[in-house]
């Protein structure tokens, strides 16, 4: 049997290295926001329960969110700044969901050189995320890459808010390489 996996290397991508060792930084910003801070994702229809942001950079996505990006950035500064150093960046910032909270099935409607990054910030049990056939589990301080073009769906089955660091971002050559090494696997192995 094949160890076929839709989650992608994490390790391959310079935003992991960039990410991983900030976390606590990261995450202290974000303990500090009140619940008031975050406001309801925007496209309603693709979720139950409450599935909340705090975003502190749209771009391309989301862009009619009724917040003050402004007075966000300033309230988490490292944050801000680490991701506009990094350069490769579209929408990011903190995404929590509320217990009870199931955002559906889908794909996203990114280019073929844009991926996900998910940096897990406070993730209790019960915080569950299907990317293809893949059941895993965010970890704090860990990030997840993965290929939004594949179905994915997330859950907070748990008792207690799930909020992670959810950023897009555009891929060097080296690493849209790997992505198209993996993608040409998956379709031989599917056809």
């Amino acid at each position: 049997m094949s160890s076929r996996t839709e989650l992608l290397d994490a390790r391959r991508f310079a935003l992991t290295a960039l990410l991983e060792p900030c976390w606590e930084r990261i995450r202290a910003e974000m303990v500090v926001l009140s619940p008031a801070d975050f406001v309801p994702w925007p496209n309603d229809g693709a979720y139950s329960g409450h599935w909340l942001a705090f975003p502190l950079c749209l771009k391309g996505y989301a862009e009619d969110m009724p917040v003050d990006l402004e007075r966000n950035r300033r309230r988490c500064p490292f944050t801000a700044s680490l991701l506009d150093r990094f350069g490769r960046h579209g929408t990011y910032g903190f995404s929590r969901m509320l217990p009870q909270t199931h955002i559906y099935p889908h794909c996203d409607g990114q280019q073929r050189d844009v991926l996900r990054a998910h940096l897990g910030l406070d993730v209790p049990a019960g915080a569950l995320f299907r990317i293809g056939t893949e059941r895993v589990s965010w970890q704090d301080g860990k990030v997840l890459v993965f290929d939004g073009l594949i179905e994915h769906e997330t859950a907070n089955i748990g008792v207690l808010p799930r909020t992670i660091l959810l950023v897009d971002f555009s891929l060097s050559p080296d690493e849209m390489d790997y992505l198209e090494a993996v993608r040409g696997r998956a379709a031989a192995a599917a056809g």
